[in-house]
């Protein structure tokens, strides 16, 4: 089974639309991608879902966070990482590199243009699906 960190921006268009953000939540239900996350990036979707620019409702972004929490493994960084110009982007690095991740799945420019990181593909979620 792959493994990968889903960045907030993938999992905040896997809660509001259909498409491929929400193929990979369906893919880890069913066993074929273990995803991995840490408290820190789980508190950061909590606070950018609740966003009022998104129209979500607290008790949507508490039953997909709920659905999270049962299909990931939840690791804590015990390094600290300067790679990016973005701390949160850091974060997202510093959580696959604990967890062993294969991947990183992101919308985030700053993070794909790394390609791959410590042997870490950093894809869309388009380019992951493909690769499968």
């Amino acid at each position: 089974m792959k493994s990968a960190v889903l960045d907030t921006n993938v999992l905040i268009s896997a809660l509001g639309w259909e498409g491929n953000e929400r193929r990979l939540l369906r893919f880890a239900s069913q066993g074929r991608l273990m995803i991995v996350t840490s408290s820190a990036l789980l508190a950061e979707f909590k606070r950018m879902a609740l966003h009022p620019k998104f129209d979500f409702t607290e008790a949507e972004v508490e039953e997909f966070f709920d659905g999270l929490i049962e299909v990931a493994s939840v690791v804590e960084p015990n390094m600290s990482l300067d790679i990016t110009r973005d701390p949160k982007d850091n974060m997202v690095l510093e959580c696959a590199l604990e967890g062993r991740a294969e991947y990183v799945i992101s919308g985030d420019n700053d993070l794909l243009s790394l390609d791959e990181f410590k042997d870490i593909r950093i894809v869309t979620a388009k380019e992951f699906l493909e690769s499968i």
